[in-house]
């Protein structure tokens, strides 16, 4: 197969194509081994050939004994030897020119087998005959899988930090064996997002390096979004890998591409949080109710018309110690999946127009899954951007309406309600939210409006809220 001058040149380019690819890495000695070998074997009918031959056999040496990989001392005796062979004097130069790079890829190799010896650790034998294999297995938070990462996160740093000193015109070396590294770490670490993080900025960081060309770097840009969807069809549910790619694509002015990725990262969420509320036993209004609630709305943007806030009781019936119990770990989801609902508004906002980032609210209150914090993000995105205080309000009216058992949603309210100055509607705010809750839940919002009336109000109005304060909390 490898007698023809012909063949024996496309498997010297193969052999090449290989080594640009994983000549670096540190278990890369055997196909260096066996490509110097193959250059031995060459034939050469004539004096030039037999040159031509050791300088390609001598330039393979070269750059294998200044890579920290396995066995480097070895191929450097290899190496030493064949110079010696071929000429004793001109072996001194050689090898002393290279003596300083070699060390340094041992001295290198040292600290590499430190970082890997973590990283990598031994295999448990197989149980069945066969060689052992890895397989990676989905997260599970913890405290062991977080150093874990953080350990990657070392020894990405060390890698970049061209501990091999290489030069500026062999900065493409060091590219390679860096994006080795993260091509290696994406697999080992498949359900790990900040992993496929980490890979995808360095890669988008290289794309914008000045001294490749334009073709070149659209290439990488492509090479790193590529990293970023193939992260995210492992961890489909990262809040990470989604809002970077979202965030990219925008960059590009591919506004179709985010509310895809949007809808879809959404679709992903919404399914953890059913499959999580049948384990819990809990059930939210369903869909249709929160449609049903949502037509009865002002068609003139989308939002309640509700009048003023001080005439509207937007508290149920039902008090807060009425309430099912809550779920922890389901709350914490639900509030998260609001926060893509939130990040997805924004975006629309921004890329588009405010008519967008509405449109997308108008879905999210049709959604049964949608927690509060995304009702007092589209109240605020009104009045900071139109600078209507009045369809802000009416925002949060609809919100006290639909979670009327969130303290925490009326103090947010009755602090906006502050900020722009509307004494009225916030004490008529007050007065209803700490009727409605326990004293204990209550108590923030009582500290709220304390802090309000001993900065802004008379001394009168502080020594009644402070008497009222006394009965509803008797032990201080």
């Amino acid at each position: 197969m490898t007698s023809g001058p012909n063949t024996r040149e496309t498997v010297r380019k193969v052999y090449e194509f290989a080594l640009n690819h994983i000549g670096q890495d540190k278990e890369a000695t055997e196909i260096w081994t066996d490509y110097i070998q193959f250059l031995k074997a060459g034939e050469s009918a004539t004096t030039w050939d037999y040159g031509h031959k050791m300088d390609s056999v001598r330039k393979a040496y070269q750059r294998a004994v200044q890579i920290p990989m396995d066995d480097v001392k070895r191929i450097w005796e290899e190496y030493q030897e064949f110079e010696n062979n071929l000429n004793k004097i001109t072996a001194k130069k050689f090898i002393s020119d290279l003596s300083v790079a070699h060390m340094q890829a041992r001295t290198v190799l040292n600290q590499l087998q430190e970082h890997l010896t973590v990283l990598f650790p031994p295999l448990p034998p197989p149980k069945v005959k066969g060689p052992s294999i890895y397989i990676p297995r989905a997260t599970t938070l913890s405290a062991g899988e977080k150093a874990l990462v953080g350990r990657w996160r070392i020894y990405f740093k060390w890698e970049e930090r061209n501990l091999l000193e290489l030069e500026e015109k062999d900065r493409a070396t060091l590219r390679t064996r860096v994006q080795g590294v993260y091509s290696k770490a994406v697999v080992r670490m498949r359900f790990f997002s900040e992993i496929w993080y980490m890979a995808y900025v360095w890669n988008i960081n290289h794309s914008n390096d000045q001294s490749l060309l334009e073709a070149k770097r659209k290439d990488k840009k492509n090479e790193a979004l590529s990293l970023l969807e193939r992260g995210i069809e492992a961890n489909p549910a990262s809040f990470l890998l989604n809002f970077a790619y979202a965030e990219a694509q925008e960059a590009s002015k591919k506004f179709g591409d985010v509310h895809t990725s949007f809808t879809k990262f959404l679709e992903v969420l919404r399914k953890e949080l059913d499959e999580l509320a049948s384990r819990v036993n809990f059930s939210p209004p369903s869909s249709q109710e929160s449609a049903v609630a949502v037509d009865r709305t002002d068609a003139r943007v989308g939002w309640p018309d509700a009048g003023s806030a001080s005439q509207v009781s937007s508290f149920n019936s039902q008090t807060s110690e009425g309430q099912p119990p809550k779920n922890k770990e389901l709350v914490e989801r639900r509030t998260e999946y609001g926060l893509a609902w939130i990040v997805y508004m924004r975006f629309a906002r921004r890329a588009e127009n405010l008519k967008s980032a509405r449109a997308i609210f108008g879905k999210s209150r049709r959604d049964r899954w949608t927690p509060w914090q995304v009702y007092e993000a589209a109240a605020l995105m009104e009045y900071h951007c139109t600078k209507a205080t009045d369809v802000a309000m009416r925002i949060f009216e609809k919100g006290l309406e639909n979670f009327s058992n969130e303290a925490e949603f009326a103090l947010k309210y009755l602090g906006f309600l502050i900020s722009i100055n509307d004494d009225s509607n916030a004490r008529a705010l007050f007065e209803r939210a700490v009727n409605s809750f326990s004293p204990e839940r209550a108590r923030p919002i009582w500290e709220r409006w304390a802090r309000y009336e001993y900065q802004f109000g008379n001394l009168e109005a502080a020594h009644i809220l402070e008497k009222r304060m006394s009965y509803a909390y008797p032990n201080g």
